[in-house]
């Protein structure tokens, strides 16, 4: 049988394909330091406002590190250091997060994106607009060291916690509409419609 984490992988997986290559195409082509401030702000705008509905739903009592996986103060830490103060348009279409079930598959999407964010880190430092700001990746840097630790601690808090056929769909439709809805956020950012 396979876990909650393989079936939200399969089940994710063309929602995953299209919202990355909308990503990478945008990381590609980062010229300046205010292109990369950019894609800053707009997971900014869809991470943090994210985040706090998940916590709503997954608190401290269920998932005792979920204050450490709030990763939109790593952007904001970012934007610091490069000395970004304006003010960051928030999205106003998230998925519906109601119950548990849909913020564990919100969360699930927001928990991968530490994975790929190590590869993302990489190519970031090899950018020459970013050669005098190291510093300022964090966010895509994830928990660095402890991503693998960290996404396996959450994988374990899923199984623990979802184990109905009716709770798993109610989890995978959650995780496929938040990757589109970032991939929506993010093609209409790139498209200068904001």
């Amino acid at each position: 049988m396979k876990s909650i984490a393989e079936v939200l992988k399969i089940s994710c997986r063309e929602a995953h394909i299209k919202t990355e290559k909308t990503l990478i195409d945008k990381l590609k082509a980062i010229k300046t330091i205010d292109d990369y401030i950019e894609i800053l702000t707009i997971f900014y705008g869809y991470f943090s406002p994210l985040e706090d509905q998940i916590e709503k739903k997954i608190t401290a009592e269920s998932l005792p590190d979920i204050a450490k996986r709030k990763r939109s103060a790593f952007i904001l830490a970012d934007l610091q250091k490069l000395q970004f103060e304006k003010p960051i348009t928030i999205t106003e279409e998230l998925p519906v997060i109601n119950n548990y079930q849909q913020a564990a598959g919100a969360m699930y999407v927001l928990e991968g994106s530490t994975l790929g964010g190590q590869y993302i880190a990489q190519m970031l430092s090899a950018k020459p607009a970013l050669k005098e700001h190291h510093d300022a990746i964090s966010f895509f840097s994830g928990y660095e060291q402890e991503n693998l630790a960290m996404w396996n601690v959450f994988k374990q808090h899923l199984q623990a916690n979802i184990a109905k056929e009716a709770d798993i769909n109610i989890a995978v439709q959650s995780a496929i509409e938040t990757f589109s809805l970032l991939d929506k956020w993010i093609s209409k950012i790139k498209n200068g419609r904001n």
